[in-house]
């Protein structure tokens, strides 16, 4: 009787690590190089490994993409490694900044959605743009510190 107990409580177990274990796993969206996709896949990221869903999705009249983490509900020190890799592997050079608050800095940035409701309707989103790559006149300019 015992060991049909704990056969029952491992499967039970190991069907509750599956379920919850796939919460964190997602499939991205393929790149159509467009913002749109890459803002999906980034906030996509961002709540798969941590974000909470009442996270605000802010921008400002130069079209950035502002994450907006209250830092009174949230430890947002822990969600900087995941910003940061959740950016090294879907944003592509969106112009993005992440805001750590205790109040919302209207005076900056606007709101749009939360991260959750972006994610439930990722059509509401705005285009957000990307960082302007550097001229390769300003890349091969040299700088000569020879005395």
């Amino acid at each position: 009787m015992f060991s049909v107990i704990l056969a029952c409580f491992s499967l039970l177990a190991s069907g509750l690590n599956a379920l919850l274990g796939d919460r964190n796993l997602f499939q991205p969206i393929p790149r159509d190089n467009s913002t749109h996709v890459d803002t999906v896949n980034f906030l996509t990221c961002l709540s798969a490994f941590g974000f909470p869903g009442n996270t605000v999705i802010a921008t400002d009249d130069t079209q950035l993409l502002a994450v907006v983490s209250n830092r009174t509900e949230t430890d947002t020190d822990t969600l900087d490694p995941v910003t940061l890799r959740c950016y090294q592997l879907f944003a592509y050079g969106l112009f993005f900044t992440h805001y750590k608050y205790d109040h919302f800095p209207y005076d900056e940035i606007r709101p749009v959605t939360s991260l959750e409701d972006a994610l439930v309707n990722p059509d509401s989103l705005p285009e957000f743009i990307r960082n302007k790559p550097r001229r390769s006149s300003d890349q091969n300019k040299h700088i000569n510190l020879e005395l």
